[in-house]
């Protein structure tokens, strides 16, 4: 018994650092799940709204719900009838409307969200864009990004697209909690506060091996900032804020943003005018 005893203290430790292993791994995949359906969610509702852009939503979606099943019994045969084909004039050539539809004009961006504004900003004498994101309902949605962050939708500023604001509520060290224990620390943090974290901007945009823009971050009437960071060497740079974000927050929304000031050393505007111009001469 004492030797049984001896190698399972012994054991314990090696034990315990597998455990904690797994444990770790396990919340490295609920992570990514979680992100991973977020793109997914966001993708969605992207092709949503290009798709009513393009006017091409599918009659599926506009036919009364009852008539869809007698539509699926009735259809059984493989092929369709000639006769209820669409009519070609010969010789004249075929046309595809998503296509033209779904790519905007060269210079001009697809519809920004409602939950987003873009602005245009004087800064120590430099036209900035500053876009504000407006995140209604925050205790759902950050009881909900307990182990990843909350990301805005796509937008664009200074001529670069693919941009998006992340944000990374704090509530401490959460390792070896299980999920309702976690949601339990949450629904305390945000009844009696304080609650803060962190916010980052990321940018994916292809410019090559420097990609350097001068930038601030704000919570409400917290600003903080300018940073200068190359963004073609990591795609992701923010800062903390320590304040009190429900402080900030007005009938359970918050406003979180960015004020992209510079790009490669020119103006935002600037920059996105000459983006502008470059793309409508190619």
């Amino acid at each position: 018994n004492a030797d049984l005893a001896a190698q399972a203290c012994h054991q314990a430790p090696q034990l315990e650092s597998l455990v904690a292993g797994v444990s770790s791994r396990v919340q490295k995949l609920e992570r990514s799940r979680g992100q991973i359906s977020k793109d997914l969610a966001d993708m969605l509702s992207e092709t949503k709204q290009m798709q009513q852009m393009a006017g091409c939503e599918s009659k599926a979606s506009e036919e009364p719900e009852d008539t869809v099943p007698t539509m699926r019994r009735g259809i059984r045969s493989k092929t369709v009838p000639a006769g209820s084909l669409p009519q070609v004039p010969e010789g004249g050539p075929l046309r595809s409307f998503t296509a033209e539809r779904l790519c905007p004009p060269p210079g001009l961006a697809l519809p920004v969200p409602e939950s987003l504004s873009v602005k245009t900003k004087d800064i120590d004498g430099v036209s900035a864009c500053r876009i504000e994101w407006r995140i209604d309902g925050i205790k759902t949605k950050f009881k909900d990004c307990l182990v990843r962050p909350l990301v805005s939708p796509q937008f664009e500023a200074g001529g670069l697209a693919e941009l998006r604001l992340l944000v990374f509520p704090n509530l401490g060290d959460l390792d070896g909690l299980t999920m309702r224990e976690q949601k339990s620390r949450y629904e305390v943090r945000f009844a009696e506060g304080p609650l803060s974290g962190s916010v980052k901007f990321k940018v994916v945009t292809e410019t090559g091996s420097r990609l350097d823009i001068k930038f601030n971050l704000f919570i409400g009437d917290v600003v903080q900032g300018p940073l200068v960071h190359n963004f073609a060497d990591h795609v992701m740079a923010g800062f903390e804020f320590s304040n009190n974000w429900l402080d900030s927050s007005a009938a359970g929304s918050l406003t979180i943003g960015v004020e992209v000031i510079e790009v490669n050393g020119v103006g935002a505007e600037e920059a996105a005018e000459a983006a502008s111009a470059s793309a409508s001469v190619s």
